[in-house]
């Protein structure tokens, strides 16, 4: 939950999807190759992904750990929300 609660407060202050990804995963205490290998992508792709080479694409969010995953999904929620 610890993480959970600061992973919902990075977003508060304007980091995008990328920089959600690596300062999410840095806070789970997960390394990048580590989480490479568990959602079945390189980490050099992972790499590109945090560094804002590459978009994060919606399967692939789908196979993050919860904790990454939920504040880039509010995020998401929140961007489409400003749509309407």
């Amino acid at each position: 939950m610890q993480i959970d609660v600061f992973l919902s407060s990075a977003y508060v202050i304007g980091m995008d999807e990328n920089e959600l990804l690596s300062s999410n995963r840095r806070a789970a205490g997960i390394k990048q190759r580590d989480l490479a290998a568990a959602i079945g992508i390189s980490p050099q792709y992972l790499s590109d992904l945090e560094n804002g080479r590459r978009e994060v694409p919606g399967p692939l969010l789908a196979k993050l750990p919860q904790p990454i995953r939920a504040p880039i999904v509010r995020a998401r929620i929140a961007e489409l929300e400003k749509l309407l």
